[in-house]
């Protein structure tokens, strides 16, 4: 009988240690599960803190702020760069998304159908203004590769970035002024397609601002360089 308690004895032991230690598995899982929700939170407030902080900043002293904010925080390069992106990275997210939309303009006016000299003129002013933003970015692209010791190089390449943003705010703002001015008759078929005149003007608006808040960049660009 003596025996027999003593088993018993150890195998309640055995059964405790056992249960001790799925409990201390339990609790070790749930300890990393925390751990780890943690760190993606850290993780994730830090990437969105980056984001917000580096696009604020820059935008603050823009004529449209809230919209060089978004720009800013879905720009590929701007997202991955430091806090906050160089000021060439800036105005060229700046170019590129206005780039993209006057393609769309350029695309909708080519394809329309119409022989008003009003839309091919347009059309022309936007193919132009697509060449100054397309050579804006590239001079962006080419001061990241100018060092300090190549300043009158890098004022150069500033003053290439203002002068074609300026042109291309200027060839955008004619287009659109050109199409809002010009007769009913003269674009009745353009007007009845399926791309409508009051789009072009209504999102040259918008080109036009991401234009300005790029100047606004280069024009602090300008006044920082060493």
């Amino acid at each position: 009988r003596e025996r027999e308690g003593e088993r018993e004895r150890e195998r309640e032991r055995g059964r405790r240690v056992c249960v001790w230690k799925r409990e201390m598995g339990r609790f070790e899982l749930v300890r990393i599960t925390l751990s780890v929700i943690v760190m993606l939170c850290v993780s994730l407030s830090s990437w969105v803190g980056v984001g917000e902080g580096a696009a604020s900043t820059a935008c603050d002293g823009t004529p449209y702020p809230q919209l060089c904010t978004q720009i800013l925080q879905t720009n590929p390069s701007t997202m991955a760069s430091t806090n906050p992106p160089p000021l060439q990275l800036q105005v060229s997210a700046m170019a590129a998304y206005a780039l993209a939309l006057t393609k769309i303009s350029y695309q909708e006016a080519a394809v329309s159908g119409s022989s008003s000299s009003s839309l091919d003129d347009c059309i022309d002013l936007l193919r132009d203004s697509m060449d100054q933003l397309s050579l804006a970015i590239s001079r962006c692209a080419a001061l990241v590769d100018v060092g300090a010791e190549t300043q009158s190089l890098r004022r150069r390449h500033i003053m290439d970035i203002q002068v074609a943003l300026s042109q291309a705010f200027t060839m955008q703002g004619t287009c659109s002024d050109g199409l809002d001015q010009a007769p009913d008759s003269e674009l009745s078929a353009f007007k009845s397609s399926t791309t409508t005149m009051a789009l072009i003007i209504t999102r040259s608006t918008e080109i036009g601002h991401v234009e300005d808040v790029a100047l606004s960049l280069a024009d602090t660009l300008r006044q920082t360089a060493p």
